[in-house]
């Protein structure tokens, strides 16, 4: 399928639709028709999609894929818009009908050769002696020397993008683009469909017009499998488990044959998919980081691994060959570098082991400032300047730039690590990188772009590579080479600092970095040329391990000789004090030691019996009655010349004041928020408590909410103690009033209560013993809705119009009833058995309406089934009612609800929510 480029010879000339064309030399002129014949099927092929690809200094690979079977076709390129003056590809073999495990793609990739430097061209296909110019591309070739140019980058792309992204990256005119995996989404279990999902993305407008103008190279990721971790279908965080099956080799034979990348670097079957591709004086190193990666749920380990042995090995030569052509180093991965060690999944720190070989590896061969990473798969933009990536290494410092690529289209995710700037999320996001290059420095921009091509703000960095760091062309040839250890001085006694020399050191270090070690272990923070020694250090042997660097890079670790082991020196604790000394009960106490000796242990008692805990020079505690208990502080410190040391302080502690409650679980409840409420309003929560227990209503409540309260946390606390709320999305919070939904079905409040859940002491309603209820500040207003479960799960209260309740409580159908006074106020549905249910508005005569049938089981849409208010996770019902109260509970009688009328129109009424 590469072919070499062909001008047309003198033969005689052949129309084939508006350009006329030269028959090439030696071929049969049969094959070149004026229109094409249809084949056994009576199909005319015609370009369905084109993809530009790999360009070079003369020539391009281009894949097209056609819309139905055709017996030849040729890779047209010409200078000329209209494509006149063309160079061919070679024909492509006996069919343009390429199959991928006898299932037929109608997908041809050709290269023509032969074509000027720094020259833009436009591309079409001759189809069977037709020339389709349906589908023109357009490409510029590299330069013969490339200096300064524009690239762009992004991956996580959804097949059918209809964002404009992809217009604003042809504005930003780059040279070239990398699709950093994902790109698109292919997700199924079939090998012959894989190419479906690019079916999509390139007849999808502006990305096939992106493609088909901006080279593209595709990098190999999961979602490139056709079997992912289950069985089910999709590749999402697919690996090398796969690759050893028909389907996957099937897949990867796909992307070696169509995709018009850089030729890989291995042709076997089963091996990864990556390659190098050389650009001016920059390498870009793209790595298959899926076909041999091992199993995420594996340990980390020497053989966990991203890219298998064979493919590293390869890394490590690019890495070389780039030293030594003066080059910098572009290194590619589809998954994040940046997160901490031990995380399971599929980003680096899963393999945080491997990226430190090649972290070493980057230091050791000396293309220290010659390197920077791009990361894809975070779903968000961010760069770091090479501050979270320097302690990557095994000894020393090597920062190495990050920049995170934004996803092209895809959801936001959960961002992991820690960056100079950023992660700034976006469903629609690309990057830029330039390269500045004028035969000296280099330098390298960065630059992260939203949809419609505005700059994210913070998302620009750019540095430079000197002249005299591209200067050293043999790897590994002039890093510092040690000639005598380091050596300690200082006498290794607590309390004393040691001091370290750096040795004597080859080739001119210009810096050297420190690492001192406690009985052989690094001694975390401790990377300075000296170190004070601590209690924590007695009895153990101090070490120091130099590094020293040049432009050339860092040399090898050197360790020093071992101290004696660290003595103790005599110390004597001091009388120890603490402030203040004073207290309130039932208020938490915290006082301040002073005089403590460095390395001590305190433990702190009352004679009171109050539980003390010390954290530092911090005592914190809680007295529960007034009095003058004495604390005892007892220091303890190993070789001091009075250990233990006792200390007493005697604290005065006051009496409580303010509001006594009469219900204790009231107080609990006002214990709970974490503002206190002013005496009055404890006596308001306080009565409403003794109300609703008057009766036995409280016993058959399972959870009710005030959100009539003066701040969102008290307003979420459920006074039962077992159900809080959590605020999804944006309802309007109101001090004293309540929530307030928005119209927006994602803005409601989401309760742990599930009406699934099997009866239980905090959990007391069943299917036929149910009651819910709902206090609306809102006042003759249509289409509110006071929402307990979205509308097909059975169980809702909705408001229909000014004086019209619909409600659905485990029946087939909806009830819909008229309000006898209009307006706010408490309404409450009520189940006391399978046959009958009963709505009440305020303290009125209730309306029985009959319930047929079992009760359902309460599954439905909303998140995990939890009772959700004020509000639906769905569109179906979305609200905009103030809600000052919500509960639900066992069934409540008329006589109950009466109690619970009364007693939340006394409370609403004392804060304002309730005439």
């Amino acid at each position: 399928m590469l072919g070499l480029g062909l001008r047309p010879s003198n033969a005689a000339l052949k129309l084939y639709g508006r350009v006329s064309l030269t028959l090439p030399a030696g071929v049969d002129p049969t094959y070149w028709t004026a229109t094409k014949p249809a084949d056994a099927a009576g199909n005319n092929a015609a370009i369905s999609w084109a993809w530009t690809g790999a360009i070079s200094q003369s020539g391009v690979t281009v894949t097209h894929k056609l819309t139905a079977a055709a017996s030849k076709a040729r890779l047209v390129v010409s200078p000329n818009a209209d494509l006149s003056n063309p160079i061919y590809s070679l024909a492509s073999p006996s069919s343009a009908v390429s199959t991928v495990n006898g299932t037929a793609s109608n997908i041809v990739k050709q290269t023509v050769q032969g074509l000027a430097a720094n020259t833009t061209y436009y591309h079409g296909l001759l189809i069977d002696g037709v020339l389709d110019t349906s589908k023109i591309g357009k490409f510029t070739t590299l330069a013969a020397t490339q200096g300064s140019f524009l690239f762009a980058l992004g991956g996580c792309c959804r097949p059918n993008v209809s964002s404009a992204v992809f217009s604003s990256i042809i504005a930003k005119n780059p040279l070239f683009m990398f699709a950093l995996g994902d790109t698109p989404y292919g997700d199924t279990i079939s090998p012959y469909t894989i190419d479906s999902a690019f079916d999509a993305l390139l007849t999808t407008s502006s990305a096939a017009q992106a493609y088909r103008q901006i080279p593209t190279i595709n990098m190999w990721s999961d979602h490139d499998f056709p079997t992912g971790p289950t069985s089910a279908g999709g590749a999402n965080d697919a690996n090398g488990a796969s690759s050893g099956t028909t389907a996957t080799a099937a897949s990867l034979a796909f992307a070696r044959a169509y995709w018009p990348n850089p030729p890989g670097y291995s042709a076997a079957a089963a091996d990864a998919v990556g390659f190098s591709y050389v650009v001016g004086r920059l390498r870009f190193i793209v790595p298959d980081c899926r076909s041999q990666m091992s199993a995420e749920g594996d340990a980390d380990g020497t053989t966990h691994t991203k890219w298998g042995a064979a493919q590293k090995a390869w890394v490590k030569q690019q890495l070389n060959a780039a030293k030594s052509a003066g080059q910098i180093v572009c290194l590619f991965t589809e998954t994040p570098w940046i997160q901490d060690s031990g995380l399971n999944g599929d980003g680096w720190g899963s393999f945080a082991i491997e990226r430190r070989e090649v972290m070493d590896y980057i230091q050791s061969v000396g293309m220290a400032g010659r390197a920077f990473i791009v990361a894809s798969d975070m779903h968000a933009l961010a760069y770091d300047d090479g501050t979270h990536t320097a302690g990557y290494v095994t000894s020393g410092s090597l920062p190495v730039p990050v920049f995170q690529v934004g996803a092209l289209d895809q959801a936001n995710n959960a961002s992991v690590g820690t960056y100079t700037a950023g992660p700034v999320q976006g469903v629609n996001q690309f990057g830029t990188v330039g390269i500045s290059d004028t035969g000296g420095d280099i330098t390298v921009a960065f630059n992260g772009y939203a949809a419609d091509g505005s700059a994210v703000a913070g998302m620009s960095y750019s540095f430079t590579v000197t002249a005299a760091t591209l200067a050293a062309t043999t790897p590994g040839s002039t890093v510092p080479v040690n000639k005598t250890a380091p050596a300690i001085s200082g006498t290794p006694t607590v309390g004393q600092t040691l001091t370290a020399s750096t040795g004597t050191w080859s080739n001119a270090p210009t810096g050297y970095t420190y690492q001192w070690s406690r009985g052989g272990s690094p001694v975390s923070g401790a990377t300075g040329s000296t170190y004070a020694l601590t209690s924590a250090d007695q009895g153990s042997a101090m070490t120091v391990a130099v590094v020293a660097s040049n432009a050339a890079g860092a040399g090898a670790s050197t360790t020093s000789a071992a101290t004696a082991a660290v003595a103790t020196a005599a110390q004597t604790l001091q009388t120890l004090t603490l402030s203040p000394t004073t207290a309130t009960a039932g208020t938490a106490y915290s006082g301040t030691i002073s005089g403590r000796t460095a390395g001590s242990t305190v433990a702190a008692t009352s004679s009171d019996g109050t539980t003390l805990s010390v954290s530092g020079t911090t005592v914190t505690g809680t007295f529960s009655a007034a009095g003058t208990p004495t604390i005892t502080l007892t220091e303890t410190l190993s070789g001091a010349t009075n250990t233990p040391k006792t200390s007493t302080v005697s604290i005065t502690v006051n009496a409580a004041a303010g509001y006594s409650f009469t219900n204790s679980e009231a107080q609990t409840y006002v214990g709970r928020m974490t503002t206190t409420p002013a005496d009055a309003r404890k006596k308001l929560i306080d009565d409403l408590f003794t109300a609703l227990k008057s009766d036995g209503t409280y016993g058959l409540i399972d959870w009710m909410h005030l959100p009539a309260s003066a701040n969102t946390q008290a307003a979420l606390l459920d006074i039962k103690g077992s159900y809080d709320g959590a605020i999804a999305g944006s309802p309007v919070f109101t001090a004293d009033r309540g929530f307030s939904g928005n119209g927006a079905s994602a803005n409601h409040i989401n309760t742990t209560y599930e009406r699934t859940q099997a009866v239980s002491a905090t959990k007391k309603a069943s299917v036929n013993n149910e009651s819910m209820f709902v206090w609306t500040n809102d006042t003759n207003i249509s289409g509110l809705e006071y929402v307990f479960g979205a509308a097909s799960e059975n169980i809702y209260i909705s408001r229909t119009g000014a004086s019209a309740i619909k409600s659905r409580m485990f029946s087939g159908t909806s009830q819909t009833f008229t309000l006898g006074t209009p307006g706010a106020g408490l309404i409450a549905v009520t189940r006391p058995s399978s046959s009958a249910a009963s709505m009440y508005h305020n303290n009125g005569t209730a309306e029985t309406f009959a319930a047929s049938g079992s009760a359902a089981t309460g599954a439905g849409p909303v998140t995990a089934n939890n009772i959700v208010y004020c509000g639906e996770p769905y569109a179906d019902i979305p609200s905009i009612s103030q809600v000052a109260v919500a509960g639900m509970g066992q069934a409540l009688s008329a006589s109950n609800l009466t109690t619970l009328y009364n007693a939340l129109h006394v409370y609403l009424q004392g804060v304002g929510a309730s005439a």
